[in-house]
């Protein structure tokens, strides 16, 4: 089981021009029951939709984003829940006393997959590590414990 970060779902939004093949192959090796993302991750790519300005790229992101919605993540958007909050504040502290990342965002989706037990794909992988959780690069097909 596996989380898709913030990145990696907006680089699967992108047209196949301009995507990185890399990543989109990446995640169609996985069984799709087997691929999360996070309601995180639906607010951050929701927020930037929102503030671009109004035209055809704002809806073609935003049709791009209910699409995957329906065909990748149903069922399979996971909550910021009161297990992840417990475990979000500590990563926080002991991340913050080892002089990690204390990304916010990251640090929930973080926080969500660790409670869960799955690892996390994302282009940002020294946000996520550190954590005893797997962390992939789909661009590059890495892998840090």
């Amino acid at each position: 089981m596996i989380v898709l970060d913030t990145n990696v779902v907006s680089e699967l939004m992108k047209p196949a021009p301009l995507r990185a093949d890399s990543v989109f192959a990446w995640v169609r090796a996985r069984p799709l029951t087997t691929v999360f993302t996070t309601t995180v991750t639906l607010a951050e790519v929701l927020v930037g939709i929102g503030l671009l300005p109004e035209g055809r790229r704002k809806r073609s992101l935003h049709a791009g984003l209910e699409r995957i919605a329906a065909t990748v993540f149903p069922g399979r958007l996971l909550p910021f829940d009161d297990a992840a909050a417990r475990l979000y504040a500590e990563l926080f502290v002991v991340r913050r006393k080892r002089g990690l990342s204390t990304k916010s965002l990251d640090l929930q989706i973080l926080a969500i997959a660790k409670s869960r037990s799955m690892a996390v794909a994302t282009r940002n992988v020294a946000d996520f590590e550190g954590a005893g959780i797997d962390v992939f690069d789909p661009w590059t097909a890495s892998r840090s414990p």
